[in-house]
């Protein structure tokens, strides 16, 4: 592939948006593989970077205000991102870091988090409690940003519900009011949607 070349792909991606390569290098050092592929790309690179992760990007790194700005105009998507600086126009589930220490323990602590029972899978989607693994993007976002949610549209989040109303789950997607977005959360079953 040519530099600068992105190849699409459905692997659990943090794009890392820099005018250098040090903290992509460092983030694939310090990450798990199995769990995130770490993607380089410039300010230029930055859309293409985005759009080669299918549907979307799991995460958006940007190191710098200019980096922070082409990550912001890849638009409204459900994925973490972890922008230094940040932004005064950035959205609400929009993280910041100052330390590559405090950056590295963001994104494991995404990668770790747990919710009802689900856990992030490697490679892609999510282990649901009873063991079984469902591929949905919208659902891996959920998850790693449990309890934290996003400030996006449920309709975004559709396919997660789908997923998990399919498999009996009591946990949803729904709008929260004390963050002002969408969150995974424990919601009654009735015996008529069982």
């Amino acid at each position: 592939m040519p530099p600068g070349a992105f190849r699409s792909d459905t692997l659990r991606a943090l794009v890392v948006i820099s005018d250098g390569s040090e903290t992509a290098v460092a983030l694939r050092d310090a990450l798990p593989r199995e769990m995130v592929v770490v993607l380089e790309a410039r300010r230029e690179e930055a859309a293409a970077a985005i759009a080669a992760c299918r549907p979307y990007p799991w995460a958006i790194v940007a190191d710098g205000p200019e980096a922070a700005r082409a990550a912001l105009s890849a638009g409204a998507l459900p994925s973490i991102q972890l922008l230094r600086p940040l932004p005064a126009d950035a959205p609400a589930h929009t993280f910041t870091w100052n330390r590559f220490s405090e950056l590295v323990a963001r994104v494991q602590s995404r990668l770790d988090a747990r919710a009802g029972g689900m856990r992030l899978a490697p490679g892609m989607g999510v282990e649901l409690a009873g063991g079984r693994i469902v591929r949905s993007a919208a659902l891996q976002a959920l998850v790693s940003m449990h309890p934290h949610g996003f400030a996006l549209s449920a309709t975004q989040f559709r396919s997660a519900a789908r997923i998990l109303a399919g498999c009996g789950s009591e946990w949803r997607p729904v709008h929260s009011r004390a963050s002002g977005g969408i969150v995974l959360a424990p919601t009654r079953v009735t015996e008529d949607a069982a």
